[in-house]
């Protein structure tokens, strides 16, 4: 089988050479404007997007893609989802390889070819042969992988663009973002105790009486940290438990003296604690580059969300469908929009 693209050798260059000459006619002629076959002219066209067209054909063929390779049911329920889906899906695809051409974000055959290598590589690592079993078995072409890979490389570089574009995050952003969220970045208080258990009362009140007659505490207990979770009595947050009996008695006790017989569940408690570190906050310089991040972040998902939107109105108004070939991208629907599409996604 084809080695990945960014492995050099004689199977890539077979493999780009095979798929170069594969997707020729596909990459470079009007034919994939249109979504008909290579070589072809549009027929029984039922979509229209600007000067692109979607002929029947092709519907019924990425229903059969979509239903595994399989001819579509007759339940005219499910053959009405599959062919809203593959509707939907042809539509979008159009809109987003429309949209980086009329960006001036050229989509080269030789990045083509190069992503349907990887994808050969990935769905058939057991070679060409295999790969044509799958291809036979689900009813798809080649040709469907070159075009499912020039969308594909066209939304990454619309995305791409997008960010490009963005302003940097200030130090006043990064420094407003820090005063006004600061509890996000408290370290609460630590403390160092000694501590250990007992599986009845007697246990520890007999321990107990013994650490006042000389018995060495340390020698009997284990240390350990223990960090504070939530405020005494209340909940600290959504998904924090309240302090419980043995959390209360540790952050109320005070350093060096013996607390206990503590009850929790079905243990006794005994302890003291050694060491307390206060509460405190990480600095504005532990945390910038992490509120930096943040922010570009946000301001990205915002940007795309924001061309997302307007995206999908300026290619709604340029798709004309058939009756019968009605779906939500078409200029012609009029069912309910109150169902809102993923704002992040260019589909």
């Amino acid at each position: 089988m084809h080695e990945a693209s960014h492995r050099e050798g004689p199977g890539h260059t077979l493999a780009l050479g095979r798929t170069r000459r594969l997707l020729a006619c596909l990459v470079t002629s009007a034919a994939i404007a249109s979504l008909a076959a290579c070589g072809g002219t549009p027929h029984d066209v039922v979509v229209r997007i600007g000067d692109a067209a979607i002929s029947k054909s092709t519907v019924d063929h990425w229903m059969s893609v979509m239903a595994g390779g399989r001819a579509p049911p007759d339940s005219s329920n499910r053959r009405r989802a599959l062919r809203q889906q593959a509707l939907s899906f042809l539509i979008g695809s159009r809109w987003v390889i429309g949209e980086a051409a009329a960006q001036g974000l050229k989509v080269s055959e030789r990045e083509v070819a190069q992503r349907v290598a990887q994808k050969e590589s990935a769905f058939a690592p057991g070679g060409e042969a295999e790969l044509h079993e799958l291809l036979e078995a689900t009813g798809q072409r080649v040709t469907d992988i070159a075009f499912e890979a020039k969308a594909e490389l066209a939304s990454s570089k619309i995305r791409q663009a997008l960010v490009s574009k963005e302003p940097g995050i200030l130090s006043a952003q990064i420094a407003r973002y820090y005063t006004r969220n600061k509890p996000r970045f408290a370290i609460p208080e630590r403390r160092e105790i000694e501590i250990t258990n007992r599986k009845s009362a007697a246990e520890a009140i007999k321990l107990r009486s013994e650490v006042v007659s000389g018995r060495s505490f340390a020698a009997a207990s284990r240390r350990e940290w223990v960090e504070r979770a939530s405020e005494p009595g209340r909940d600290a947050g959504r998904g924090t438990p309240k302090q419980n009996a043995l959390e209360r008695a540790i952050y109320t006790a005070k350093p060096n003296m013996l607390i206990g017989p503590v009850k929790q569940r079905v243990d006794y408690f005994m302890f003291e604690v050694k060491r307390i570190v206060p509460a405190s906050y990480r600095s504005l310089a532990q945390v910038r580059g992490a509120i930096a991040k943040r922010l570009t972040a946000e301001q990205q998902r915002r940007t795309l969300a924001q061309f997302i939107s307007a995206w999908r109105k300026k290619w709604i108004a340029k798709t004309d469908c058939h009756t019968g070939y009605v779906v939500r991208k078409c200029r012609q629907y009029e069912g309910s929009r109150a169902t809102p599409e993923d704002p992040y996604t260019l589909s």
